[in-house]
This record gives structure tokens, sequence and C-alpha cells, in this order.
């Protein structure tokens, strides 16, 4: 099959472009001659990453909430008959805790977005990308989609899904030219936990201070968004499944097959440990 071996005066869409991990994205794809469809719900964050790109007609942008069915109907509408030959399903939420004492619409909530929506706009779109060929998608899942740490119950059922809903396409789409790949990060430093939250969320100050420090501990050692997108660059450009970037986790994915029973012990320790701390 054909791959993508360079990006001038192709177009890419990208999802969660407003902040972190999209927004460098966005630069590094408009850097290299490519045009951006960017989408994300913060329309602030989305409008000033416009400005900042300074990409004229290279760069559109669509605050939308891709959860709202009718929405993400209006964007394929406005998209059909226009280029398109990369989707980077990036827009994720990571708001951690106890599986029991988080809200179902919370859970519901992190299911929509991480993996729902990245179903069902790589489901719109793939007419157009199929017709674009050779072209690709890139669902950015993470290294809990591989290993899945206690205290993350909702992210990593998204995660997992996410990981399994691009082995799956790859194995669909390759004969249509089209290229999936799943990149799995370990903690990336950008504000993901924080924005898991929304700003009318009425929390307790106890529940604001564990999204603080929530947020601390998951930046702390945390790898710089950049590393994500060199890898995002090279599963395009190379057409690979997957990689799994973060050393730690690289192990504890293969320890977990090889030794499900150690690490199911250390995981058990690790959330308790996380408990006593009042971080989940």
């Amino acid at each position: 099959m054909g791959v993508l071996k360079n990006f001038r005066d192709k177009t890419v869409l990208i999802t969660g472009a407003a902040g972190g991990i999209g927004q460098k994205l966005a630069r590094s794809f408009l850097d290299e001659g490519a045009s951006l469809i960017l989408v994300d719900q913060n329309e602030e964050g989305l409008l000033k990453l416009e400005k900042d790109l300074d990409g004229g007609s290279r760069v559109r942008v669509y605050v939308m909430d891709l959860t709202d069915p009718a929405e993400l109907g209006r964007l394929v509408e406005e998209l059909d008959g226009m280029p398109l030959h990369i989707l980077i399903n990036n827009a994720g939420l990571a708001p951690g805790g106890s599986f029991e004492e988080m809200e179902l619409d919370q859970i519901r909530k992190v299911l929509r977005v991480n993996l729902e929506a990245a179903v069902s706009i790589t489901h719109k779109l793939l007419p157009i990308l199929k017709a674009n060929a050779p072209s690709h998608v890139v669902n950015v899942a993470s290294a809990a989609g591989l290993f899945a740490p206690g205290g993350m119950v909702a992210y990593a059922a998204s995660k997992f899904g996410m990981v399994g809903f691009s082995e799956a396409l790859r194995a669909e789409l390759r004969s249509a030219r089209v290229g999936v790949s799943a990149v799995c990060p370990a903690f990336v430093d950008t504000d993901i936990v924080l924005n898991s939250f929304d700003q009318g969320d009425d929390l307790s100050p106890e529940e604001k201070q564990r999204m603080y420090r929530l947020d601390e501990m998951v930046k702390s050692g945390a790898m710089a968004p950049d590393k994500v997108v060199r890898a995002v660059i090279k599963v395009i450009k190379r057409d690979q499944a997957q990689v799994v970037l973060g050393a730690p986790y690289r192990l504890a994915i293969v320890l977990r097959f090889f030794f499900p029973g150690l690490m199911g012990r250390l995981n058990r320790r690790n959330f308790e440990k996380l408990k006593s701390k009042g971080l989940v």
C-alpha cells in the first residue's frame, strides 16, 4: 500500500486541538506543509491557536462537541468534497478516581469523549479518507490502553477500546490504502486532568484539592508533548501499527503478559498507595 512520506499539500484533521498534544501537532504539521482542520469545544483556546499559527487559509477551525451527533453531522457536511488525508483522534479526558466513587455520568462522559467520539468521526470520515488514499488514521491512545492501573478504570477502559479499535480497523482498511496506528504514551505534561472537569462542576474543596494533587502527580516526571508529536509523525511515515512511549510502561506491559499474577499484585499495591494519599 502507499505510505504518506511527507505532508506537503496534505490535509490533516486534529481533534482536541486547542491544548497540549493537539497544539503541538498542529504546529508540526503546518511546518511540514500541511493544511489543518482543527476541532475542539474549547472556543477560546481554539481561536487563540488559530491566531498563533498564523496559517491563513491553510488553517480552518471548528468549535464543536464531538459527542453530539448533530454537530458531528454538520462537520461532515462541511467537509464533503474537501480533501482529507490524515485524521488524528486526540481528544480525551482523564479525571482519575476509583470506579466505585465516580458518578456514572462521569464514567459515561469519559467513554463518550475518549472512545465513542473517535469511532464516530472515523466512521463518518472514512469515505473521504478512502477517496484520498493513501491516507492515515492515528488514534492517540495510552499505555493505560495496554496496562490498566487501578484508579483509572474509566480511562483505561476507553483506551483499551481505542487500541482494539485501531488494531481491528487496520486489518480491515489495508487493501483500501488507509493506514491505522495507535500511539500509546505514558503520562504526558498536559492539563488533561484539569480539563477533565467542567468549569461548572460543583466540586467540594476536598475534590478540588484532589484534582490539583492528581494533576501534580501526573505531570511529575511526565514526558513532553513534543515526544508524542514525533511518535505520531513517525507512525504515519513508517505506517506502524502501534508505538508505546515510556520505558516503565513498556516493561509493565511485557510483565502483564508473561507474569500476570505479579503485575496484579503490583497494581493492587499501587492503587492502595494512591488511595492512602487521597489521590483516588
